[in-house]
């Protein structure tokens, strides 16, 4: 069992209510912006707040039971008896599977061919033979129940085979079983890939009180990041059809990368909720935007899907390898995990959306962004990687602030170019984007350099007025009641601003601004685009997109939640 730290300690009433009164001031915020009503998350507040006022006074040996009986209420909640029925007994037979008494290959086999019978029904090869009267139930099962189903265990269910492999010490079934019964997949389709070792080591892994206020804290982080998504996705993002100046070709570019702030807004919301039940999970993304070099962005962004691919498939690749040298076998493995990674996010395109895309743009992402990482990699193998940070009383001199400032600059630019073309309708709209760029006049190019060479003097300043601050301050943590005030007070702001009384006092355009963000809409370029689809499909024509690793086309073509709790998605 996993060893736990003042985890079987009653709360102190003075402390909960401080915990209580944050978390019920950042989901009230959460349920003002409507963030994330798409998916049904206001339906789970209740469920999140309700669920941590009494799992944190249960006694430590009833918590895990309690954390997994949340799953079956969430499911039936947001999903409608039926529907919800469904996918626990669906979810219950594929974690029998995995316990067969055969051996571990031989469960991998039988996972492979059940997944394969219900990709099928998934893509609609297959149709379930059910009576007439069930028909309807039948229909929701593939664009509802399976999608959600395939979050839990299509990643997860590699990651557990693997490990049990090498599990030592008893593990109870209820803590096997909330690995993949987190009730928050109900919500999300889109889940962080969560390492099972990593689940179990962190389980109340120090003090209770720190692991709830870190997931309260990235609560309110995952909330800040979606309306920032939100400003962006509604103010910034221009229309490539109506691009032709430079300075739109760089908004272009700079807001196709901005809006990966709802995946990382997602997931932070996702692990923070987990961390209301005693999981002191690690963060998922750190400073992405920050990024020194093309492995350090591998490394900062979607953090559990790195070390997922580097525990499944990079080391054991490098490994069988290592024969060939350690240069020529890092460069294959590097180049075959990115392959893989490739194939495995059109698998999970194809759960989510019921389609398998082999867009030319995918693969060219991936393919370029392998070499860059692997190019990175052979450098820092021959020149070193720079691990130590500067001591605690130590200046940071201005090269080493202008070297580490190109740094980060330069990579974010090839970065959210690299982005653009991935995220791009097509090759040929990119193309024809970059090319009012190559049409572009001196003096509009001194001006980008102008901004470039702005955004590293900037970038100097910041680091030495944070150097300076961390050698003149103590190093002090923040006390409960410190870290309450400053998430009371960002919460309540928030909550002033979505207040219509307050709201109606603004100018107009910070009026529209506010109505903007409280709201969970699409702006004017797709809803222009959604009619277009609607009857291009209507003539019989194919619609095409590249697979944005981000969330801002994660939701199947056929899905349409209509906020109640008991009804199915309107097809």
């Amino acid at each position: 069992m996993t060893k736990l730290t003042n985890s079987t300690d009653r709360p102190q009433i003075g402390k909960f209510l401080l915990l209580a009164a944050q978390l019920g001031l950042v989901l009230l915020v959460a349920d003002q912006f409507l963030i994330e009503q798409t998916y049904g998350f206001g339906n789970l507040i209740p469920i999140i707040f309700l669920g941590f006022v009494i799992h944190t006074w249960l006694p430590q040996r009833w918590r895990p039971q309690f954390f997994l009986l949340l799953f079956p209420v969430s499911a039936i909640v947001l999903l409608g008896t039926w529907s919800g029925t469904a996918l626990i007994g669906l979810g219950i037979v594929l974690f029998l599977l995995c316990h067969l008494p055969v051996s571990i290959t031989a469960r991998a086999v039988i996972m492979v061919i059940v997944a394969g019978v219900l990709a099928a029904v998934r893509g609609g090869a297959i149709e379930l033979p059910v009576p007439q009267e069930f028909w309807a139930f039948s229909r929701v099962i593939p664009t509802q129940t399976l999608p959600i189903l395939s979050a839990m265990f299509m990643f997860r269910a590699i990651v557990y085979l693997y490990d049990l492999r090498h599990e030592k010490g008893p593990v109870s079934y209820w803590q096997r079983l909330g690995y993949f019964f987190m009730f928050p997949n109900v919500c999300f389709p889109l889940f962080p890939v969560i390492d099972y070792q990593t689940y179990k080591r962190t389980y109340y892994d120090t003090g209770s009180f720190e692991i709830y206020q870190q997931g309260i804290n990235w609560i309110l982080r995952g909330i800040t990041h979606l309306l920032l998504y939100r400003i962006v996705y509604h103010y910034f993002v221009p229309d490539p059809l109506m691009i032709d100046t430079f300075a739109e070709v760089g908004q272009y570019a700079l807001s196709s990368f901005l809006l990966y702030l709802r995946v990382s807004g997602l997931f932070h919301l996702i692990i923070g909720v987990l961390c209301l039940f005693g999981y002191n999970l690690p963060e998922t993304h750190h400073r992405y935007y920050l990024a020194e070099s093309f492995t350090d962005f591998w490394r900062r962004i979607n953090i559990y899907w790195k070390d997922f691919m580097m525990k499944l498939f990079y080391y054991p690749i490098f490994l069988r390898l290592r024969s060939w040298g350690m240069t020529r076998a890092m460069i294959a493995a590097t180049l075959i995990t990115f392959v893989i990674t490739w194939a495995l996010h059109s698998y999970q395109w194809f759960w989510l959306r019921g389609t398998f895309p082999l867009h030319p743009q995918d693969m060219l992402f991936w393919s370029i962004l392998a070499v860059l990482v692997t190019a990175n990699s052979l450098y820092e193998e021959k020149y070193g990687r720079q691990r130590k940070k500067l001591a605690k009383n130590s200046a940071m001199s201005l090269p080493e602030a202008l070297a580490r400032s190109v740094k980060v600059t330069t990579v974010f630019v090839v970065i959210c170019l690299l982005w653009s073309f991935w995220t791009s309708s097509s090759i040929e709209e990119w193309m024809a984007v970059m090319s009012v760029a190559a049409g572009a006049s001196i003096l509009e190019w001194l001006s980008f350099i102008a901004l470039w060479i702005l955004a590293i003097a900037v970038g100097i300043a910041m680091q030495l007025y944070g150097n300076r601050m961390s050698r003149t301050k103590p190093d002090r943590p923040f006390s409960l009641p410190q870290r309450a005030a400053w998430v009371g007070g960002v919460a309540l702001f928030l909550l002033a601003i979505a207040n219509p009384e307050v709201s109606s006092r603004l100018d107009s355009r910070s009026g529209d601004l506010v109505a903007t963000i409280t709201g969970d809409t699409l702006n004017t370029r797709d809803q222009q685009q959604l009619v277009k689809g609607y009857y291009e499909q209507m003539l019989g024509a194919e619609t095409t997109g590249a697979m944005a690793w981000g969330v801002l086309q994660d939701m199947p073509d056929d899905w349409q939640w209509n906020g109640e709790p008991e009804s199915d998605f309107i097809l």
